[in-house]
């Protein structure tokens, strides 16, 4: 049988027995599948070795993150541990100094306090729960006088310290209307001998509540009297000691009254200091023994210089004090006077 072909221009052409005809079309197809399943099999495999590293990653990470975190638990642990060991050592300490505190406390109390001042600790303690205040909301200073030989002077060598601080406080804090509290006028159950130590002593128990001492001392042929002051504040700084007059003695001879004016003049000084630069409030002292400080040109002159510095101070520091200048303006034109 003799084998058909095919061809495109009427002729035809014979193929040998056996032979495999195999069209161009089909052979690019073959071809093409093969490059594209070549091409498939390395994508996979890009994939395949990015997928494992990309996974070795993450794992790695895991791992880094359980290592970072079982550290830092352990440090936690740690920091946690030794925090609880200083403050266990710190309540210790603290205990132990609570309790030479209270030794100290109560050693001051009996040797110190208890022989020598009349207040009770205990009202002491309590007092400064419940301060007396004036109808303005100003807490009233507590005034002291200490027990010296000068007090007895101004009663012409014959009254008692009782008797000096009670007429002193008739005639003058309570005549003239001082707000101050005379609750402790006579602190003192026995003679001051160093005005710096009782000062010292006292503000040791009573810091917190504002106070006004006076010491009325001879220091020679001169009285000086000599003041301590503080407010609120706790601590040394907030206490200040200050010789306020120092005059000869003569001139305190020549005028019975004349000490108890500086006493009542120092004390309306230290009130007003305390209500203008501490309570930022409206001096008052000043103008309620005015009248009988004029009496006396020697200590009006003296006050009124005092007074001057008051002013200089408030005007310098005008601008953190919540006063009107009015405020300053008349006590100025009252000190002229």
């Amino acid at each position: 049988m003799t084998p058909l072909g095919y061809n495109t221009g009427g002729s035809q052409e014979a193929f040998g027995t056996g032979e495999t005809v195999i069209s161009g079309y089909f052979a690019g197809q073959m071809a093409g599948m093969l490059l594209s399943g070549f091409r498939a099999r390395k994508q996979g495999r890009k994939q395949n070795e990015h997928s494992i590293s990309l996974q070795q990653e993450m794992n790695e990470m895991r791992l880094a993150l359980a290592r970072e975190k079982g550290l830092a638990e352990l440090n936690f642990i740690r920091e946690c541990h030794q925090s609880g060991m200083a403050f266990q050592r710190e309540c210790a300490r603290q205990s132990y100094i609570n309790r030479q505190q209270e030794e100290e406390f109560r050693k001051f109390c009996e040797s110190t306090w208890h022989p020598h001042f009349r207040p009770d600790i205990g009202a002491v303690l309590t007092e400064m729960q419940h301060l007396d205040m004036d109808e303005k909301g100003v807490v009233k200073m507590k005034l002291m006088i200490a027990r010296t030989p000068m007090v007895a002077i101004g009663l012409n060598r014959m009254g008692s310290y009782t008797a000096f601080c009670d007429y002193f406080k008739s005639e003058y804090v309570q005549k003239y209307g001082l707000n101050v509290d005379c609750l402790w006028l006579q602190t003192w159950a026995s003679d001051c001998v160093s005005a710096m130590a009782d000062t010292m002593n006292l503000h040791y128990i009573m810091q917190g509540i504002p106070s006004i001492v006076l010491y009325p001392i001879q220091r020679g042929s001169n009285l000086s009297l000599e003041t301590a002051t503080w407010g609120y504040q706790l601590g040394l700084t907030s206490m200040a000691f200050d010789k306020t007059f120092r005059i000869p003695i003569v001139e305190i001879e020549a005028d019975t009254k004349r000490l108890f004016r500086l006493l009542v003049s120092a004390t309306a000084y230290i009130d007003d200091c305390y209500r203008v630069l501490l309570c930022q409030s409206r001096p008052e002292s000043l103008y309620k023994v005015k009248d009988e400080l004029q009496k006396d040109e020697y200590v009006w002159n003296l006050i009124c210089g005092k007074y001057q510095s008051l002013i200089a101070t408030v005007r310098d520091a005008s601008e953190m004090l919540l006063l009107e200048d009015k405020i300053m303006d008349e006590l100025h034109e009252t000190i002229r006077l």
